[in-house]
């Protein structure tokens, strides 16, 4: 009987820690989408609605395009129904934060200094310290980096133009890079 018990407990705790991992999606980034944003403040919080037109602030929302490489359903489980009914995922490629750009196709004048167009204002040692990047879980789009310009810098910003278009450019650590662009209006 005692042995009954023990493989007992050992088929549970197999059961236990080999099925967390069918529980997961796997996911590849595949490209990134760049939107112009506005923000919403709505209970306290920041809800980012896209826009087309920046009229107080400026705000960008970059999304991950992903699509599903592995589903680990195959594993048994006794357990499995026990669990939550949603299912987490894991990313089988990490977008590189330090490799992120953002610039746009015209100048832009900040205090009396000319930005170039093409110059990485993340990376920028003008601007980059008024650039926020926020990592946001968004319940339809997934992971979101949300790229907002603090009020201080718009309020100093000067455009060579009134549209203008961004672009975000980035790497994944297996050495993909993306790239996308949106046309904006600044009113």
């Amino acid at each position: 009987m005692k042995r009954f018990f023990r493989v007992l407990i050992i088929l549970i705790i197999i059961s236990i820690t080999g099925c967390w991992d069918s529980w997961y999606d796997h996911h590849l980034i595949i490209g990134v989408d760049l939107k112009p944003a506005t923000t919403h403040y709505a209970g306290g919080f920041n809800n980012y609605i896209e826009t087309d037109t920046f009229k107080t602030d400026i705000v960008f929302i970059m999304t991950r395009n992903t699509k599903i490489v592995a589903q680990n359903l195959n594993n048994f489980s006794l357990i499995q129904e026990c669990k939550a009914t949603t299912r987490g995922l894991k990313w089988d490629n990490e977008l590189q934060q330090d490799s992120y750009e953002l610039f746009f196709d015209k100048y832009i004048v900040l205090n009396n200094d000319t930005i170039k167009s093409s110059v990485n204002l993340l990376k920028s040692n003008i601007i980059r310290n008024e650039i926020s990047i926020i990592y946001e879980y968004n319940n339809s789009r997934g992971f979101d980096d949300i790229i907002v310009f603090d009020n201080n810098l718009i309020n100093n910003l000067k455009f060579e133009s009134k549209s203008f278009k961004a672009f975000f450019k980035c790497k994944t650590n297996d050495n993909k890079e993306f790239i996308d662009s949106t046309n904006v209006i600044i009113k």
